[in-house]
């Protein structure tokens, strides 16, 4: 997103709160996940009979899942830095556990349930690993600028945004890009838009935004759309109406939500 560090003004702060946020949901997410695969691997390793030594192995990763999965679910835990790295590291032991750990495993002659999907599910979580480590350096960095009142002006904004019905002429629209459903909420000054399932948000200005129609989709009424969100570009399809109601937006006629206060002007 661009913005600079520390923030310069009140909606740089907000686009800090929309990356903490992002981030936190996606965490929280991740730890439910990894809570069930800590019970999974405890069930692989308590009712397995053998108690051989990988046996003990499988109930040591499952109590280091759960404990790191139920840390993280706190909201104090999820909003540290460090959470990403206990996460990756979490993501690191269980993807190599499914991957050599199931090599040994098959080596010892003992049979292994659905071993080719629990080896493509160890590479995707060392690949998930990777990509939480090397989210760590930015979000450390973008921690000391987080502010609660701006956090919380972004989740009045958003509250109920991903559910709530859309209707041509209210502030909320929805469009398709990526392969992914959008929501993109309008305020007073900013826009929020929303996907994975309202867990991911992006805040930007009026600045930030190019719309541009490039025609109408085959056999459809929708329209299709160029869009650039800050440094983003992509195709994107829309109805007539949200993409009139867009460019509304963007010429400076707002719509301000119901019983909604900014903590600052922009």
């Amino acid at each position: 997103m661009n913005f600079s560090l520390p923030p310069q003004n009140a909606l740089e702060k907000l686009k800090v709160a929309a990356t903490y946020l992002s981030l936190q949901k996606g965490l929280k997410g991740a730890a439910w996940g990894s809570i069930i695969w800590g019970f999974l691997a405890l069930a692989a390793g308590y009712f397995v009979k053998s108690r051989a030594l990988l046996d003990y192995v499988w109930i040591a990763i499952g109590l280091l899942l759960l404990l790191e999965g139920l840390w993280i679910l706190r909201s104090s835990a999820a909003a540290n830095p460090k959470a990403l790295l206990v996460q990756s590291g979490a993501l690191l032991i269980l993807g190599l556990w499914d991957t050599v750990g199931i090599y040994f495993e098959a080596k010892s002659g003992r049979p292994i349930i659905f071993g080719g999907q629990i080896v493509l599910a160890g590479i995707l979580q060392l690949i998930s690993a990777y990509s939480t480590y090397r989210s760590f350096p930015g979000y450390n960095r973008l921690y000391p600028y987080i502010e609660p009142a701006y956090v919380r002006e972004l989740e009045l904004a958003t509250e109920g945004a991903w559910k709530a019905r859309v209707t041509p002429g209210s502030d909320l629209i929805e469009f398709k890009a990526q392969g992914k459903k959008f929501k993109a909420k309008f305020m007073p000054d900013f826009m929020v838009t929303l996907t994975d399932k309202g867990k991911s948000f992006v805040v930007a200005g009026r600045p930030d935004i190019t719309l541009e129609e490039v025609g109408q989709k085959m056999l459809s009424s929708r329209l299709k759309v160029n869009i650039i969100l800050e440094n983003d570009k992509f195709k994107a399809d829309m109805s007539p109406e949200y993409y009139q109601q867009w460019k509304a937006w963007l010429l400076g006629k707002t719509m301000v939500p119901a019983n909604f206060e900014s903590v600052s002007p922009l």
